[in-house]
């Protein structure tokens, strides 16, 4: 075990305070992350929704992913990432508690596409962050201690939610799940300085380059787009099978 722990840290010795704060904040985040495993749950056990419409619920989640990645992506261009992201986490985390307070399913589901729209722009403004604050020799290991932080997030909060849901009911996991994109956000705006950027701007050939023109990146997406819609249905599907089954 020593041998192991020994290794990790090895691995991402090197790495700024930068790289190591958006880990600790990607941390909180995907430790909160309650509402979207309990989703199909909620609709059908507590607002008696059917199946299909709890999936729909889970497909709007999706939408607004997609719809939030895009518009994080641009706003990042435009105004840079510490004030998407800062701003994103904030007002995701009060859309995710406030969430608790639709019933309605035409509602709801609109909430859900509003709410994952803001909290998902956060995504590209942290990954655009991890290349301001690292070196190029660096870049690899920092994106892999971003993943590594997520996963070990994701790991906590599902299991957490279960607990909470089982025990308080489902309305705590809204609450938590959006306290703690709150407290991302407080944690991001306290220790990250915006203008210390360690790592040059890019070269003018390259910010004008166009990731539509790469052919092999685009075939990559596609196969990927493929792999994730069959990989997600374990949010939706796999909660009501060990329910009913």
């Amino acid at each position: 075990m020593q041998a192991i722990l020994n290794f990790y840290i090895h691995s991402f010795k090197g790495l700024s305070k930068e790289v190591w704060t958006l880990a600790i904040v990607l941390l909180i985040n995907r430790s909160g992350m309650m509402v979207l495993p309990f989703l199909a749950l909620y609709g059908t056990k507590e607002l008696g929704f059917s199946v299909v419409e709890a999936g729909i619920l889970t497909g709007m989640y999706g939408a607004g992913s997609l719809v939030g990645s895009w518009l994080g992506g641009w706003l990042t261009d435009k105004v840079g990432f510490y004030k998407v992201a800062s701003r994103s986490l904030i007002f995701g985390g009060i859309g995710m508690a406030s969430l608790l307070l639709f019933k309605d399913f035409y509602l709801l589901s609109l909430a859900i596409f509003v709410t994952s729209t803001l909290a998902d722009a956060s995504r590209p403004p942290i990954m655009a962050a991890i290349s301001a604050f690292s070196k190029p020799e660096n870049q690899t290991r920092a994106i892999a201690l971003i993943r590594m932080a997520v996963n070990l997030g994701i790991s906590i909060g599902p299991a957490v939610a279960g607990l909470l849901a089982g025990s308080v009911g489902y309305d705590w996991l809204f609450l938590i799940d959006g306290l703690t994109c709150i407290l991302a956000a407080v944690y991001l705006m306290r220790n990250i300085d915006p203008s210390k950027k360690r790592r040059p701007e890019l070269s003018q050939n390259i910010t004008g380059s166009r990731a539509s023109s790469d052919t092999i990146y685009l075939v990559f997406l596609a196969v990927a787009a493929i792999n994730i819609i069959g990989f997600i249905q374990i949010m939706s599907t796999t909660p009501l099978y060990f329910t009913q089954n």
